[in-house]
C-alpha cells in the first residue's frame, strides 16, 4: 500500500465555501459510497449542516484527502449525543496509509473524537454514534478500532455506538 509522504493537515472548514467538496468523490460504485458522495454534495450546497466538518489535506499539494463531519443527534437516553454524520476518503487517496501504517479513516475519526471532546466540553466524552451500511467493512473496522460497538440494524444500517465517558484512546 502507498504511504503518505507527510502527515495530513486537518482543519475545520465551511463546506459551502470549500471548493474541493464540489468535486469530492470516494470513487466507489456501491450504494453507500454514492450516499457519501451525495451527502458531501449536500454539505457543499448548504442543504445539510454539521457542528463541525473537518478536512484532511495533503500539505504538499493541498489536495483533499478526506472529510469527517459531526452533528448533534440524540440516541436513546443520550439527548445530546455526537453523531458522525459523514466520513469519506477521496478516491485519489483510497488505499494510502499514514507514515506509521495507520489508516486514513482511523485518523479522521480520531480527529473527530478530539473535536467532539472540545465542543462538548469533555471530559467526559459524550455518547458518540454513527450508522453504517452492513456491507461497508472498512467503516466497520474504523469504528471498531476506536471502540464503537455494533448495535445491529436501524433502517437498513448498523448502528455503531460509543457510550459516554470513554476516553480518546483506540481499542
Amino acid at each position: 500500500m502507498p504511504t503518505l509522504a507527510t502527515a495530513p493537515r486537518v482543519r475545520s472548514i465551511d463546506p459551502t465555501s470549500y471548493l474541493p467538496l464540489a468535486r469530492f468523490s470516494c470513487g466507489g460504485d456501491s450504494d453507500y459510497e454514492r450516499e457519501v458522495d451525495e451527502l458531501v454534495g449536500k454539505l457543499h450546497a448548504g442543504d445539510v449542516r454539521c457542528v463541525v466538518l473537518r478536512a484532511a489535506e495533503d500539505p504538499n499539494t493541498d489536495s483533499l484527502i478526506g472529510v469527517c463531519g459531526v452533528s448533534r443527534r440524540p440516541l436513546g437516553y443520550a439527548a445530546d449525543a455526537a453523531y458522525i454524520a459523514v466520513i469519506g476518503i477521496s478516491s485519489r487517496w483510497r488505499g494510502y496509509r499514514l507514515l506509521d501504517g495507520g489508516r486514513l479513516g482511523q485518523f479522521l475519526l480520531g480527529d473527530a473524537l478530539d473535536q467532539i471532546k472540545a465542543i462538548w466540553g469533555g471530559p467526559p466524552m459524550p455518547t458518540v454514534w454513527a450508522v453504517i451500511a452492513p456491507e461497508n467493512r472498512a467503516s466497520h473496522d474504523t469504528f471498531a478500532y476506536w471502540g464503537f460497538a455494533c448495535l445491529g440494524g436501524r433502517g437498513g444500517y448498523d448502528v455503531r455506538y460509543r457510550p459516554s465517558g470513554i476516553g480518546l484512546s483506540a481499542s
